[in-house]
């Protein structure tokens, strides 16, 4: 009778790869996602989410929006829906660089206009108008909070280099003078490494654990998140961890998310760079 016991104990824990949390405790978790949004991608990681009844934040690619909301309906009938259900909007910035990538001569010798264009390194006037320019877009800037993510969190992230800290230290003053906020992330589940594809879901509850909750990084841009989203969301409810919108929290790894930082009075670009760089001269960056 014992050994039947220990047999069906030891099947139920095998049976259960993951466990709560070593500390016996439960966490708040923000959903974030990159890159979208994707015309077929995003609208099934919504359908998740209301089933599920979660609120996340996207963080969405200017480019995405190119000509306009008249020329270009689809992408922003997907805002529509997230602003509808109740999902914060972020900005992107227009093309995924890397914006600390900033040349040491600020001379410009050509004007990006492509994603192909932008390998980079970069004048500080594209940087400023990467970062920027989503918030000039007229039927863009309504569905925006003044929430930014960016791209490999370049510009944020620290570095021993005091050369490329130096360019950090542009990139996010340019941010904080347009009065705009950074969410950065501390819990990455690389959703877009296929070979890691088995093992994201572990890699989730374990970071949910050792981070004390916080903010997960995925992206609606890949197939692999939205055919298991649902499945990740259960459960990370069933590990007994509360997912709740970015907007009800302040947890950033330690920075506040600046809901009520003021969303940038619309501006020309080159009015607005020219206001920025004259603050930014003034304080030594």
């Amino acid at each position: 009778m014992e050994k039947l016991l220990f047999l069906i104990i030891f099947l139920l824990i095998a049976g259960n790869s993951f466990s709560v949390c070593p500390d016996g405790k439960s966490y708040e978790v923000y959903l974030t996602f990159d890159d979208g949004p994707h015309p077929v991608l995003t609208p099934r990681i919504l359908d998740v989410l209301k089933e599920e009844e979660v609120k996340a934040t996207f963080f969405v690619m200017g480019y995405r929006f190119k000509n306009g909301k008249t020329k270009n309906p689809k992408p922003f009938e997907i805002l529509d829906r997230m602003k509808k259900e109740g999902h914060l909007i972020g900005s992107h910035t227009q093309y995924h660089i890397k914006h600390n990538n900033i040349k040491d001569d600020d001379e410009i010798t050509k004007k990006p206009s492509d994603p192909n264009d932008f390998l980079g390194p970069f004048t500080k006037r594209q940087v400023f108008e990467n970062i920027l320019k989503p918030y000039s877009n007229v039927d863009l800037q309504r569905y925006l909070t003044p929430l930014v993510r960016l791209p490999y969190g370049a510009g944020k992230i620290k570095s021993t280099n005091p050369t490329v800290q130096v360019k950090n230290d542009w990139v996010m003053n340019v941010l904080a003078t347009s009065k705009l906020g950074h969410v950065f992330w501390n819990i990455d589940v690389e959703d877009w490494n296929v070979q890691k594809e088995k093992y994201l879901l572990e890699s989730l509850l374990k970071q949910i654990c050792q981070k004390k909750g916080g903010v997960v990084l995925l992206h609606d841009t890949q197939s692999n998140t939205a055919e298991n989203l649902k499945s990740w969301i259960q459960k990370i409810k069933s590990e007994g961890h509360k997912i709740i919108p970015l907007s009800e929290g302040r947890k950033d790894t330690g920075e506040a998310l600046a809901p009520e930082i003021c969303k940038p009075e619309p501006s020309t670009l080159d009015s607005l760079y020219n206001e920025v760089n004259k603050i930014l001269i003034k304080t030594g960056n």
